[in-house]
């Protein structure tokens, strides 16, 4: 376009000085709308925006330019997670780059919320004057007797900057690394430099939430082609319910909720403080990776990257405890989500109706008399749909084995193949998918369980219960606010960070005192109280992501035995963690504390979970050894250690018994072979203590045989010295987990 035209179109759509507002600069679009097989439209100015206009306190923003207040009021939209890793590889690797003969980037995507005191708004206000009527946008085209704008037509756009947001939900990486690379390179802005951009508005009507609609759009464009991170879906998805259940035992609101947000608060008094509220975890002391895609590193596995104050990570609340073990219907440590879960959890009172839906010769007919049954009992829909999802499941299944012919050859496995199929609907996302204000009504019923259980028992449990006392108190030498300061600068600025846990300690503690004045002497306690979180924190095996799954497998356990739909567990995880609290003092869950075994004068010493999650002072992950030691945490606590006494408790016990003094023993067998032959170490056994009560007597007998394989004797001598190990930690312990503290 000339010089001369742009000066005519200019003047022609001259907005003057609408309400003597403070707004953007003009942009010149073209004006599309879209609605392809859609509830409503949604409308795009496809322009350009010069680089000046990225900038910080600019026209464009970033959730990242946000603070306090603003930061706290946008989350409720689109988490900042800006990877520090990406923007840096795009800066170095492709801006700063000579040697490419062109460099292009695709068009970044604007939403332009409403916003009212910095906060956004759940609807557009009405201005008859605005764009589609609403307060704070204005657009026209130059000619001045059409209405509206038209589509695929030059237009011009601008907005107040008192009213509208324009927040980028697609290109946040290029626009902070375009930023970086003006604000490092000496270049200036570039004026002659500017980003494709399409500005997207919502359709203004009273029933279209615009935060659910950017919610919706961010969640729908990071998931295509390039799946957004689980970490990020958790805090934006309100239709899965899985991501529902974590985001809520965090302290997220309800989408349209306007209650109080507690972190909100945090941030307006600059310190932790006790809310009084034990229905969410803090977030702050839990884990994230602070990646922006699905490309994530697995270090939360292990949480050897984790802060000292942090007790978890996000994922393992959301992967580990709540899909494989408080919602998985089978495994109590590495199971999958099941829909059967789920139902049997929100319908516990209504008779046998989960029941029916497993077992009946289902008919449409039938599931509709059942769920209007439900309804009449005034379930609400998304609770009533949980049930019929699992009915029309259940009947898809029998009418495929009713197509199998029970007499031809292969009809076994494929009534096999059948029920594989079976579960794996149930445990399909689909299955936990529905609309938000489903998603909600399930999260807000029965399922609020999940919840309560997972803060509750993190809120219960002893060593977190040390942090927060630290958060809420401060210490001797670090004032409340301070303490907050760090711990707030350090989530945002590190959490992405792939080092150690205590590399990670020492550039946040470097960083923090580089942008913040700190006195030298606040400075060394700072440092004195993290290095004691981490001493503190690397000896509890409960820290642990292993740890924790074998935590809450032996809840899970417990729960098994009686009715299995949380309802046991969730009106007695407060003995059960207070068993934990006082095990816990007594050092069982300790690296440290060391019991000993003696054979021929040699001191075998090891810790309560020796060859279970331990080998050494290294840490044993994995799903199986979690399993092991969730059933090992049941003995302790039953006070059982000899054969019989497993045999009488319940089904499946026996096995684990088995798998628990087989791991511990092999630890043991190590030391004292090195010492002495299998021969010897078994006649030791035998002659020294009475293995008779701890190992099945055929076992005895092949130990003492001279018949046997060495290999047989080997496993035989592991066994009772792995009972023998069992025996000892029981003893100690059990004394403890009788006596449960407050």
């Amino acid at each position: 376009m000339s010089d001369d035209m742009t000066s005519e179109l200019s003047e022609e759509l001259d907005f003057g000085n609408v309400h003597e507002e403070k707004f953007s600069e003009d942009y010149w679009c073209s004006y599309t709308k879209q609605n392809i097989n859609a509830q409503n439209d949604v409308h795009v100015f496809i322009g350009a925006c010069p680089v000046e206009q990225l900038k910080k306190n600019k026209d464009i923003m970033l959730v990242d330019d946000l603070r306090g207040e603003e930061l706290w009021g946008m989350h409720k939209i689109v988490q900042r997670n800006i990877s520090v890793e990406r923007v840096d590889s795009i800066v170095k690797e492709y801006l700063r780059t000579k040697n490419k003969p062109i460099k292009f980037f695709p068009a970044i995507t604007v939403v332009l919320l409403p916003v009212e005191n910095n906060q956004p708004k759940e609807y557009y206000s009405n201005d008859e004057e605005g764009f589609l009527s609403i307060d704070g946008i204005y657009a026209k085209n130059p000619q001045k007797n059409v209405g509206g704008v038209l589509k695929n037509f030059p237009a011009k756009l601008k907005w107040s900057v008192n009213k509208i947001a324009a927040l980028v939900v697609d290109g946040q990486h290029r626009v902070k690394a375009v930023r970086d690379y003006y604000d490092t390179s000496g270049q200036g802005a570039g004026s002659e430099n500017s980003l494709p951009v399409a500005f997207v508005v919502f359709d203004n009507k009273h029933d279209l939430s615009v935060i659910d609609s950017t919610r919706q759009l961010f969640i729908d464009i990071n998931n295509t082609p390039k799946r957004v991170s689980e970490q990020k879906l958790i805090f934006i998805d309100d239709r899965n319910i899985l991501r529902r259940l974590t985001a809520k035992t965090l302290g997220v609101l309800d989408a349209g909720d306007q209650s109080d947000d507690p972190y909100q608060e945090f941030e307006d008094k600059q310190c932790f403080f006790d809310t009084g509220d034990v229905s969410f975890l803090n977030k702050y002391l839990v884990g994230e990776d602070g990646n922006d895609d699905e490309e994530l590193k697995i270090r939360y596995r292990s949480h050897d990257s984790l802060f000292p104050w942090e007790v978890t990570h996000i994922m393992t609340l959301h992967e580990e405890v709540i899909k494989k073990i408080l919602l998985a219907d089978k495994e109590i440590v590495d199971g999958l989500p099941s829909l059967r879960k789920l139902s049997r959890i929100i319908h516990r009172n209504t008779g046998s109706f989960v029941e029916a839906a497993a077992a009946d010769d289902l008919t449409d007919v039938k599931i509709k008399n059942k769920t209007d049954d439900l309804r009449s009992k005034g379930l609400p829909e998304g609770e009533v749909e949980v049930l019929r999802r699992l009915m029309y499941i259940n009947q898809d299944f029998r009418q495929q084995l009713e197509l199998v012919d029970n007499d031809a050859e292969g009809a076994s496995e494929e009534i096999d193949e059948n029920k594989v199929r079976l579960e794996r609907a149930l445990n399909s996302e689909k299955s936990f998918e529905y609309p938000v204000k489903s998603a909600m009504e399930i999260a807000n019923g029965e399922t609020k369980k999940v919840i309560e259980i997972v803060a509750g028992v993190f809120g219960r449990l002893k060593f977190v219960r040390e942090i927060n006392d630290l958060f809420f108190n401060g210490d001797s030498g670090v004032s409340k606010t301070q303490l907050f300061r760090y711990v707030a600068h350090s989530k945002q600025k590190y959490s992405g960070l792939a080092s150690s846990e205590n590399e990670k300690r020492a550039i946040s503690l470097e960083g923090f005192f580089e942008s913040n004045d700190v006195a030298d002497k606040e400075a060394d306690a700072l440092r004195a109280k993290t290095q004691e979180m981490l001493d503190k924190k690397n000896d509890n095996i409960l820290s642990m992501l292993v740890g924790q799954q074998a935590l809450f497998g032996w809840l899970a356990l417990k729960d098994n035995e009686n009715r299995g739909n949380l309802s046991f567990l969730h009106e007695n995880y407060c003995g059960l963690v207070d068993k934990v609290n006082s095990l816990y003092d007594s050092g069982f869950f300790s690296k440290s504390k060391k019991l000993s075994l003696s054979l021929f004068g040699e001191e075998f010493k090891f810790s309560a979970f020796e060859g279970l999650l331990l080998k050494g002072e290294r840490m044993a992950p994995g799903a199986n050894n979690a399993k092991k030691a969730a059933y090992f945490i049941d003995m302790v606590c039953n006070g059982s250690c000899k054969r019989k006494q497993v045999e009488e408790s319940p089904a499946g016990s026996v096995r684990q018994f088995e798998n628990i003094i087989k791991s511990m023993g092999s630890r043991g067998y190590g030391f004292f072979s090195d010492k002495k032959n299998v021969q010897e170490i078994s006649e030791e056994l035998i002659s020294t203590f009475d293995i008779s009560q701890l190992i099945r007597s055929d076992d005895v007998e092949k130990l003492n045989s001279e018949d046997v394989t060495i290999a047989v004797k080997e496993s035989m001598a592991k066994k009772a010295l792995g009972a023998l190990m069992l025996e000892k930690v029981v003893d100690e312990y059990y004394p403890s987990a009788k006596l449960p503290t407050s």
